[in-house]
C-alpha cells in the first residue's frame, strides 16, 4: 500500500511538471546535443569551500566576447532542461549560452553534509561559478533566464551579484511565500520512510518544502533589484500558481519588471514555447542597454 501511494504521488508530480510528449522530446534533444562533435563544452569550477565542483555547459568558445545567457533549471533537472538551445544558430552566433546544474543536481556537488535547499544557501552555493563565468568571457554582460525553483532563485542572484548580472528572465517561478506552500503530494513524500523514495525525489521534494520559507526570508532582497526583470508565465500552468506573476509586479519595486502571459501554455514553457523566451532574451537586452 506505501509503495502504491509513492507511485501514485510522483504520478502526479510528473504530470503537474509538464506534458510528457515535451519531456520525452527534450530527452532525444539532449542526447543530440551532447552527441554533435563541438556543439558543447562541460566545465567544472571549484565550489565555495573547494571540496566540491559545480558543472556547467557551454556552446563553443569564440575569440570575440559575447554576452553570456545562463540558463538555470528547476527541481528535479539539471543543465539538460534547456538542451534545445544550444541548437539554435541565432543564438549561438549572438551569444555565449551556458546551462548550469545547480549544487546537488547533475554533475555538481555541494558542500558540507546538509542540502543546500535554501535559496540565499543555493545563491552562495552558485555564487562562485558565476564569478568565474563572468570573468572567463571577458567580464560580458549575464542575463539570467531561470525555470520554476531555477526561476525563484535568479532574481536573488541578480541582487547578490548585482555588478555582474545585467538583466533576469524568470520563466513560471514562485515569489510568494502564501502561493508557494507545499502541496499535499509534498507532505506526503516526506512522510514516507526515506527507503521507499529515490534519493532525487528526496532531494526535489525538500528543496520544494523550504521554498515558502525562503521566499519569506529573502522578499525584502527582491525590493533591492535594480535591473530589468521579465517574467513569463502560463495560465495552465498546475504546479507554480499563476497569480504569482501578479505578485511579482508589485514585489520588484525598483527596477523595470514585466510579465508576460501565454494564455494556453503550462509549466515546462521553456521547451514549449522557446521562440517567446527568445523574444524575452531579446527584450531584456534592449532593457538593460537602455538602463545604462
Amino acid at each position: 500500500m506505501m509503495k502504491l501511494l509513492l507511485l501514485s504521488a510522483l504520478a502526479l508530480v510528473l504530470s503537474a511538471c509538464g506534458r510528457p510528449d515535451e519531456l520525452k522530446q527534450n530527452i532525444a534533444i539532449t542526447e543530440h546535443v551532447i552527441n554533435t562533435p563541438e556543439l558543447i563544452e562541460h566545465h567544472y569550477v571549484n565550489g565555495l569551500d573547494g571540496s566540491h565542483k559545480l558543472h556547467y555547459v557551454s556552446n563553443k568558445s569564440q575569440a570575440e566576447p559575447r554576452p553570456v545567457l545562463v540558463f538555470i533549471h528547476g527541481t528535479p533537472g539539471s543543465w539538460s532542461s534547456f538542451s534545445r538551445y544550444f541548437l539554435d544558430p541565432e543564438l549561438n552566433k549572438k551569444y555565449r549560452l551556458i546551462s548550469i546544474d545547480r549544487p546537488s543536481w547533475g554533475e555538481s556537488g555541494y558542500s558540507g553534509q546538509i542540502l543546500p535547499t535554501h535559496l540565499q544557501l543555493q545563491s552562495n552555493e552558485i555564487g562562485p561559478l558565476i564569478k568565474h563565468i563572468w570573468s572567463q568571457n571577458g567580464e560580458q554582460k549575464i542575463y539570467l533566464i531561470g525555470h520554476s525553483l531555477g526561476a525563484s532563485l535568479v532574481p536573488l542572484l541578480a541582487v547578490d551579484y548585482a555588478k555582474i548580472v545585467a538583466g533576469t528572465i524568470m520563466l513560471a517561478g514562485d515569489v510568494s511565500p502564501k502561493l508557494a506552500t507545499p502541496r499535499w503530494y509534498n507532505t506526503l513524500l516526506d512522510w514516507l520512510p526515506n527507503a521507499l523514495v529515490p534519493q532525487k525525489w528526496q532531494n526535489s521534494n525538500d528543496e520544494v518544502l523550504q521554498l515558502s520559507a525562503s521566499l519569506k526570508d529573502i522578499g525584502a532582497k527582491f525590493t533591492q533589484l535594480r535591473s530589468p526583470l521579465i517574467l513569463l508565465q502560463g495560465k495552465q500552468d498546475t504546479l507554480v500558481t499563476p497569480a504569482n506573476a501578479e505578485v511579482a509586479q508589485t514585489l520588484f519595486k525598483n527596477n523595470h519588471t514585466e510579465v508576460v502571459w501565454l494564455e494556453e501554455a503550462g509549466h515546462i514553457i521553456h521547451m514549449t514555447h522557446m521562440n517567446k523566451v527568445k523574444d524575452a532574451i531579446e527584450k531584456i537586452v534592449a532593457l538593460s542597454a537602455k538602463a545604462e
